[in-house]
């Protein structure tokens, strides 16, 4: 069996010297306490915190073969305060083209490589810091769209198209058009179809025919009709119904094709006064202005008005006082005796109407009322009624057209067995003696006496 022995430079024993073996204790020596350990089936240990105050010698008591000694130690670390010092920590750049900016900002160091808090360092020797461009080169050209426009169509299909431009970014806030062969070869699409839905059925017209007249105002006329817009096929007549009725153009319209030539021979025309409009006492008198034309017969050819809207009106009164004769006196009253007589009392008579025809011999006619103080009355004597009609516009007509073979006219003249066939006036024997009971009117007016002489 071996023993551990230790001892001073100085050959000093503190442990199991001068052959003499320690019992297993803790021994002080060498500045600390050594545990030293020894049992049965163990090896020897020997153990100290340490630090130790010398140095120490380690002995093998031997006895037999050397077992040898397994050992470790520590030495004293000498304690360095640690250093702090500013560094320089840098972004990446704020751009992949165009300019960016590269930002740098001072940290605190400890010992050049721990990042610390800022209060660690020197605020003094802190290094000032800023920024700088980067990556300056343009960037890639890229395709920028416009709005789309409006379609071509509002059904049926149509395209509508948007602008294409090729921009590049040559600064952070300034961009460049460049050449469409500087951006990628696939291009956004440039033109779209749009209302695709069919169309609705619409009105459709045909020429204007020619104007009614050749001139002054007349028609002309075209067709219209409603026919299907499907732009895949041929257009179809369908019902109007299918069509919006409120959008039908109009089938026909005035034309003017020019001014007719201005007839020389019209004129304002003065008709006769009429009756007097009572037949005693003050009364009104009334006459026309017509327009019309003078004819060989001493009458005229009436016309619309408006045939003389342009031609100046005479300046002559239309209407005037007239006087029939004094009205029956009044008889002064008498006490105790009752008056019945007409006061106010006479014929009255309307303004005469329009002639029937305006040549060939017509009939204007008016009405008579007898009044009292302006209230229908029946005390009117009746001999002394006014006519409610009268012969107008007694001229002949123009020339009718020549008869052309197998247009034959003839005019059916009145007969004795008419029971209308009778004289309306006192001079009807006097018509067939001048021969013109062809004419329209004296051949109405006079028809027993033109019969008479048919006989």
């Amino acid at each position: 069996t071996s023993y551990l022995a230790v001892c001073s430079l100085k050959r000093k024993y503190y442990l199991t010297g001068d052959w003499t073996v320690d019992w297993p204790g803790k021994f002080s020596f060498g500045g600390t306490v050594f545990d030293y350990q020894r049992s049965f089936n163990k090896p020897e240990s020997l153990y100290a915190a340490g630090p130790t105050n010398e140095s120490l010698v380690f002995e093998i008591l031997l006895q037999g073969r050397n077992p040898g000694v397994v050992w470790e130690y520590t030495l004293p670390r000498t304690e360095r305060k640690p250093e702090y010092s500013w560094g320089v920590a840098r972004s990446d750049c704020s751009a992949p083209c165009a300019g960016g900016r590269i930002s740098t900002k001072a940290i605190c160091l400890q010992d050049q490589r721990t990042q610390v808090n800022s209060s660690m360092c020197n605020p003094l020797t802190r290094p000032t810091l800023g920024s700088h461009l980067c990556n300056t080169q343009p960037c890639p050209a890229y395709w920028t769209t416009g709005d789309w426009g409006a379609c071509s169509r509002s059904c049926g299909g149509g395209q509508q198209t948007r602008t294409l431009r090729c921009l590049r970014k040559v600064t952070y806030q300034r961009e460049e058009v460049v050449a469409h062969s500087l951006c990628p070869s696939i291009s956004p699409a440039q033109i779209q179809p749009c209302h695709i839905q069919a169309c609705p059925p619409e009105w459709s017209t045909g020429s204007w025919s020619q104007c009614s007249k050749s001139c002054g105002r007349g028609l002309r006329k075209r067709s219209v009709f409603c026919r299907s817009t499907d732009p895949g096929a041929n257009a179809v007549v369908v019902p109007d119904s299918m069509c919006r009725q409120h959008h039908k153009p109009k089938a026909q319209e005035t034309c003017v094709l020019r001014r007719c030539p201005k007839n020389e021979k019209l004129q304002w025309i003065l008709t006769p006064w009429g009756e007097c409009s009572r037949s005693c006492g003050s009364g009104i008198q009334r006459r026309e202005l017509r327009c019309g034309e003078r004819d060989s017969q001493e009458g005229y050819i009436e016309y619309p008005i408006r045939r003389c809207r342009n031609m100046a009106k005479p300046l002559v009164e239309l209407q005037q006082v007239c006087n029939r004769g004094l009205c029956p006196e009044v008889p002064q009253a008498v006490p105790g005796r009752t008056i019945s007589i007409a006061v106010g009392l006479g014929w009255y008579s309307s303004p005469w109407q329009q002639c029937s025809v305006s040549c060939g011999g017509g009939v204007q006619t008016r009405t008579i009322q007898c009044l009292r103080q302006g209230l229908p009355s029946a005390g009117c004597l009746p001999h002394q009624r006014p006519v409610t009609s009268r012969a107008c516009n007694t001229h002949f007509c123009p020339a009718a057209p020549v008869q052309r073979p197998g247009n034959r006219v003839t005019v059916a003249g009145p007969t004795l067995k008419d029971e209308r066939c009778i004289d309306h006036f006192s001079w009807c024997h006097l018509v067939p003696q001048h021969g013109v009971c062809t004419h329209k009117f004296y051949g109405q007016q006079c028809c027993k006496s033109c019969s008479s002489r048919k006989s």
